[in-house]
């Protein structure tokens, strides 16, 4: 059954829009400010103002809003939402 309100979301962070939000996801790289930290230790959501959606390990299923007490490691993928700025930021924070 279609569901219009998660079309809409999926469309809204899919496609550039009047609130900027997009969602991307980033590697997480060895050494980098992320590895070996948990969320909350990294303080991700106050430091970078995204949200993480999911983070994907190696043989791990997937973690779908995660807790801060989540940890990530090299070669985690973390899926984030937010500004695009803000992403970007994120995203170099992953990279090392």
């Amino acid at each position: 059954a279609m569901r219009p309100n998660v079309v809409d979301l999926i469309d809204l962070v899919s496609e550039p829009s009047e609130m900027g939000l997009r969602l991307d996801e980033f590697s997480v790289a060895r050494g980098s400010a992320l590895d070996g930290s948990s969320l909350g230790e990294a303080n991700v959501r106050d430091r970078f103002r995204v949200t993480i959606v999911a983070v994907r390990g190696d043989g791990r299923p997937v973690r779908l809003h995660p807790e801060p007490t989540e940890r990530v490691a090299a070669g985690d993928i973390v899926v984030a939402m937010g500004q695009e700025d803000d992403l970007k930021r994120l995203q170099a924070a992953c990279r090392g």
